[in-house]
């Protein structure tokens, strides 16, 4: 064959080769408090009735992104600028991940990291997480959730395949009345790519029904959706709201985390849980007893910053407090602290956009850090930069607008963001750990 022919036939093979998108992103939108709950009076009369979801999704480069959900034949394409911020309203009920088995997975694909902010939201009722990358994934974690509130507030978890004939076990805490005794010894699973498979504790009225430490283990990589559709923090404190992190796996996780007390509320929870055997805690430097196995113990009411080492990798979560702790701001919501192995030198995220939301950037520094932070090319201001004396660590809180930020250093931090309700949106609240690492 002649170089003239090689060349056009070259050129039809690249033009019918689709191309692989550099970064995908797989998740799904867990039950957000009673489904088709409309008792409520709104009084502005501007705010869309009934469950509502949505993306916030920024760059720091020009990109197309594509936002797909196939189980309900949502398909579109846009265009994202460098350093600003794109929400894109998604279907509500149709596609909540109930208990059991679904398709609701929502995909997204781009040419180059996003920064990707998922809402779900009903009048008084919201949370938020952070997306991670399919590069961010992984085959192992242990839930974070919380207590039961009524027969259908419970906690949850989702697991959403990304490999087709993926096998994945889950292991509940085998004391605990969440589980079965067939799912406390090993409960199994297949998901396709693209499956959900979503878990709902079985409630007991004389008992807590909390999944926190369940094990997930898979034989290929999953996305794990972990919380709560709706919860009272603490126990008994009013009002409720749903509790929702996209966890990262075990692989990411730290025996070393510092905690900074949370701007805007007056105390939070900090809840520890092992990933193995026990955990032999420290905390602020001072020894705690172990935790057992697949256990969890919770610092209540911390108004002051909290430095927890163990001897092996801890998930380590912020609950904040609901409205009527004190306070009267923002409600529940559930963070995942950044641990030392998770700091990076230049972090992006995106904060939920609109009205009603105070949102603010925690930055994290650790002890040998003494290089400038700069918030989208901004020095941080220096008087707002907090010490703690136990550990070295230091913390800084920055209220930003909405949008996309990028926090920079030539040193690694950590960095988490958190959103308190204001005007008509009193009663929610949004947090998450977990940003888009730009450089590490």
């Amino acid at each position: 064959m002649g170089i003239c022919r090689l060349v056009p036939l070259a050129l039809f093979l690249a033009l019918a080769i689709p191309l692989v998108s550099a970064e995908e992103y797989i998740f799904c939108f867990p039950l957000n408090f009673r489904a088709n709950h409309t008792k409520y009076r709104d009084t502005d009369s501007t705010r869309p009735k009934g469950l509502q979801h949505s993306v916030t999704m920024g760059s720091n480069a020009a990109t197309s992104a594509r936002v797909r959900i196939p189980s309900v034949g949502f398909d579109t394409t846009l265009t994202l600028s460098p350093g600003t911020s794109t929400t894109v309203s998604l279907p509500g009920e149709p596609i909540v991940a109930n208990a059991g088995s679904s398709a609701h997975t929502v995909f997204i694909t781009a040419d180059t990291a996003l920064a990707i902010t998922a809402l779900s939201s009903r009048f008084q009722s919201s949370e938020a997480f952070a997306v991670h990358s399919t590069r961010q994934i992984g085959t192992s974690y242990v839930v974070a959730s919380y207590g039961k509130l009524a027969n259908d507030l419970i906690g949850q978890f989702s697991i959403i395949g990304t490999t087709d004939g993926t096998q994945v076990k889950i292991s509940g805490p085998a004391p605990s009345i969440a589980f079965d005794s067939t799912l406390a010894e090993g409960f199994m699973i297949m998901l396709d790519r693209g499956d959900v498979w979503t878990y709902s504790a079985p409630f007991n009225k004389d008992q807590p029904c909390d999944p926190t430490g369940t094990l997930i283990t898979s034989t290929a990589p999953v996305a794990v959706v972990s919380g709560h559709n709706c919860a009272y923090v603490p126990a008994k404190t009013e009002v409720c709201n749903p509790l929702y992190e996209q966890l990262l796996p075990l692989s990411s996780l730290s025996k070393s985390v510092f905690v900074p007390p949370l701007e805007g509320r007056d105390f939070s929870i900090v809840r520890v849980i092992a990933t193995s055997e026990g955990a032999a805690l420290s905390v602020n430097g001072k020894r705690i007893d172990n935790l057992p196995g697949q256990g969890f113990t919770d610092l209540d009411r911390r108004r002051e910053p909290v430095w927890i080492e163990a001897d092996q990798v801890i998930q380590v979560m912020l609950l904040t407090p609901g409205y009527k702790s004190g306070d009267s701001i923002g409600d529940p919501c559930l963070i995942t602290i950044p641990g030392s192995a998770d700091y990076a030198r230049e972090h992006m995220i995106s904060t939920v956009s609109g009205k009603g939301w105070e949102n603010y950037i925690t930055v994290i520094l650790p002890p040998d850090h003494d290089e400038d932070v700069l918030i989208d090319g901004k020095p941080l201001d220096d008087s707002l930069i907090n010490e703690h004396d136990a550990s070295d660590h230091r913390w800084a809180s920055v209220r930003v607008t909405p949008g996309t930020h990028i926090i920079a250093s030539e040193e690694p931090f950590g960095v988490f963001v958190h959103g308190l309700g204001v005007g008509h949106n009193i009663y929610d609240a949004y947090g998450f750990g977990g940003s888009t690492v730009l450089k590490k």
